[in-house]
C-alpha cells in the first residue's frame, strides 16, 4: 500500500509539474499524506513545522545567499530537527477522553514542504498537496473496490535503534551539505540515502553478520546502476527527460525492479557444506531510484564514490554517539 501511494505521488507531483507550473509539496509528500489523512493532527503539525522553518529560511536569507540544493538541505535539516521533539515532548493531546496524536508525517516531510513553499508560495503548495494527496487516497480506495483501508498507525514506542536512524539521516544530510554541496558541488546517491546504507550496516549484531549486511546492499546498487543503463542508454534515446522528470522516471522504475527481486527466490550462497539463504531485497523502495538519479547526474562512479565515503562517515558517527549515549 505504501508503494502505490508513493507511486501514485509520484506520478500527480509529474502532472502537476507538467500542466499547472506548480509541484505538490515534493514527490513524495503527496503519498505519506494520503495515508496520514485519518489523523488529521499529524498533518496539521507537520504543515506547522514546514511553516516554522519557511520563516526560518526566509530569515535566513536575508543574511546568507540561499539556492539550489543549499536551500533544500537546510530546509530539510531544520524540518528534521523541529520534528525530532515532538516525539518526546508533545507526543499527543489528551482533551477529556479524545487523544489527539501530534506527530510530523516522517521527518523530511516538513522540510520537503518547507523548500516548496519556498520555491511556489505557501497557499499554492499547501493547496497542491492537498489535492493531490485526497487523490491519491481516492485511488487506492478504489483500487481495492471500494474499500477503506486500514487505518496505519506508524507511530509506536520509540526505540533506541529508531532514534539512532533519525540522527543517521540527520548526519548524512549535514555531510551532504558540507562535502557535497559546498566543496565537491556532489551529491552522495541523495540527501537520505547515506543514512539508510549506515544504519543498514550498523545493524549487524555481529561481526560476523557484517559480509552478509554488506551483500544485502550489493541488490540495492545492482538495481541503481540497472535504472541508470535503462535510461540513459534507453529512454534518453527517444525522450528528452531532465530534471525532475528523470527523478520520477528513475524512481518509479526502481519500484518497478524492487518488486521483481521480492518475487524473486532466495539466492543460495553454497559454501561447501551448508547453504546460507540470503534475501535479494533492497534497502528501500525509493533509494535505487534516488541513487541511479544522481549518477546520471553526476556520474556513476563518482556517485558510487561518494556514497560510500559519507555512509561510512555516517555509521562511525553512529557508533561514536550509540557507544556515548546509548549503552544502556
Amino acid at each position: 500500500m505504501i508503494e502505490q501511494a508513493l507511486s501514485l505521488g509520484f506520478l500527480l507531483s509529474l502532472i502537476f509539474t507538467e500542466f499547472f507550473g506548480l509541484a505538490s509539496g515534493g514527490m513524495i509528500v503527496p503519498g505519506y499524506m494520503a495515508l496520514m489523512l485519518h489523523q488529521p493532527s499529524s498533518v496539521i503539525v507537520s504543515i506547522l513545522i514546514a511553516l516554522v522553518v519557511y520563516y526560518l529560511i526566509r530569515a535566513l536569507s536575508n543574511f546568507v545567499f540561499l539556492f539550489g540544493r543549499r536551500q533544500i538541505i537546510l530546509c530539510m535539516l531544520f524540518g528534521f530537527i523541529l520534528s525530532i521533539p515532538n516525539h518526546f515532548l508533545i507526543q499527543q493531546w489528551v482533551i477529556g477522553d479524545l487523544i489527539i496524536p501530534l506527530y510530523p508525517v516522517g521527518y523530511i516531510i516538513p522540510g520537503l514542504l518547507a523548500y516548496w513553499m519556498v520555491r511556489n508560495g505557501v497557499m499554492q503548495t499547501i493547496s497542491m498537496m492537498l489535492v493531490a494527496a485526497i487523490l491519491i487516497r481516492l485511488t487506492l480506495i478504489l483500487m481495492r473496490g471500494g474499500e477503506t483501508f486500514p487505518e496505519l498507525d506508524y507511530f509506536v514506542a520509540i526505540s533506541s535503534k529508531e532514534v539512532l536512524m533519525w540522527i543517521a539521516i540527520g548526519i548524512g544530510i549535514l555531510l551532504n551539505f558540507a562535502i557535497g554541496e559546498e566543496f565537491f558541488n556532489l551529491m552522495a546517491g541523495g540527501i537520505v540515502v547515506p543514512g539508510y546504507i549506515a544504519m543498514t550496516l550498523h545493524n549487524a549484531g555481529a561481526i560476523g553478520e557484517v559480509g552478509t549486511k554488506l551483500l544485502s546492499i550489493v541488490p540495492t546498487l545492482l538495481v541503481a546502476v540497472l535504472i541508470y543503463g535503462v535510461v540513459r542508454w534507453g529512454i534518453s534515446q527517444i525522450a528528452f527527460i531532465y530534471g525532475r522528470r528523470q527523478m520520477v522516471i528513475c524512481i518509479l522504475l526502481g519500484f518497478f525492479f524492487v518488486h521483481l527481486m521480492d518475487a524473486a527466490p532466495a539466492l543460495a550462497l553454497g559454501s561447501g557444506t551448508a547453504g546460507t539463504e540470503l534475501e535479494l531485497r533492497v534497502i528501500g523502495s525509493i533509494i535505487p531510484g534516488l541513487i541511479a538519479h544522481w549518477m546520471l547526474r553526476r556520474g556513476l562512479r563518482t556517485t558510487l564514490l561518494l556514497l560510500v565515503v559519507v555512509s561510512i562517515l555516517v555509521r562511525l558517527c553512529v557508533v561514536v554517539i550509540e557507544e556515548l549515549f546509548f549503552l544502556i
